[in-house]
């Protein structure tokens, strides 16, 4: 239980930073090519921004317990 929360506040964190940082993450790792050219000019920005929200809604659902229950429903369409 100690885990799911230091871990899902951790993610919430990294991605709040992914978010608020996003040009000091983008001069320290580069332009993304895949990004500028389909996102438009801009696009890396962009990119970690969605990026960030992902690991946000991510971390939420893992401290709630709500990504279990979804990887749950989606192994039992498949098996």
């Amino acid at each position: 239980m100690f885990s799911r929360i230091f871990w899902g506040i951790l993610g919430i964190i990294v991605g709040f930073l992914m978010i608020y940082k996003n040009v000091s993450l983008v001069s320290f790792t580069g332009k993304n090519s895949w990004a500028e050219k389909f996102l438009g000019p801009g696009g890396t920005f962009t990119f970690y921004k969605i990026i960030g929200i992902l690991v946000i809604v991510v971390a939420f659902l893992y401290l709630t317990g709500g990504l279990n229950n979804i990887i749950t429903s989606i192994q039992y369409l498949w098996f």
